[in-house]
């Protein structure tokens, strides 16, 4: 699994790379829940549910910045 997510991701990852290299890895009736407070909350079926929910997480995140290094260096509490 964690060669193909790296492949997976060196292809450009959600959006760009074929979702065909993990979906191996996956049951074809997967279910994903996420809590609903959560910018991709919600509840993500199959192989195209699994591939959504991949490309919308991947865009919450994408524009983090926050590293628990640099908290830790300035002393501030993370958890």
């Amino acid at each position: 699994m964690y060669a193909a997510e790296s492949r997976y991701l060196a292809a450009g990852g959600p959006g760009k790379a074929d979702f065909a290299t993990l979906a191996p890895f996956f049951a074809p009736d997967v279910v994903l829940f996420q809590a609903e407070g959560l910018p991709y909350g919600g509840i993500w079926r199959g192989h195209a549910g699994l591939e959504r929910f991949f490309l919308v997480m991947s865009g919450t995140w994408r524009c983090s910045t926050w590293s628990a290094r640099s908290s830790w260096r300035r002393r501030t509490r993370w958890w």
